[in-house]
């Protein structure tokens, strides 16, 4: 008995798993072109939130269709993407540029 339950248990998280989907993508100044560190970005719905790398490279996953990304950096204006109708399970991608300002 005790192995089935932990087989059961093991499907319900790669079902779980399997379901998660996400967007990933580059940041950069668009201004000079270059890639973005530290810039935060947050799932408005989720509250979740990853950090572009030093190539500008970040990577989120999302559980919902439809969804804002918010791309926050200090200097920069901040950035609103709604995104719309996703498909569960799957990645995106989706780069951004800033734009320098009083973020």
């Amino acid at each position: 008995m005790r192995s089935v339950c932990c087989i059961f248990l093991a499907m319900l998280l790669f079902l779980n798993c399997a379901k998660r989907g996400g967007v990933e993508g580059t940041v950069i100044d668009r201004e000079s072109g270059h890639p973005e560190q530290g810039v935060r970005v947050r799932v408005l719905e989720s509250g979740s939130t990853a950090q572009s790398d030093r190539a500008g490279h970040y990577r989120i996953s999302v559980t919902e269709r439809d969804f804002i990304l918010l791309f926050e950096k200090e200097g920069f204006e901040p950035v609103r993407v709604q995104a719309v109708e996703m498909k569960p399970g799957r990645w995106y991608r989706m780069d951004v540029a800033l734009i320098p300002g009083n973020g």
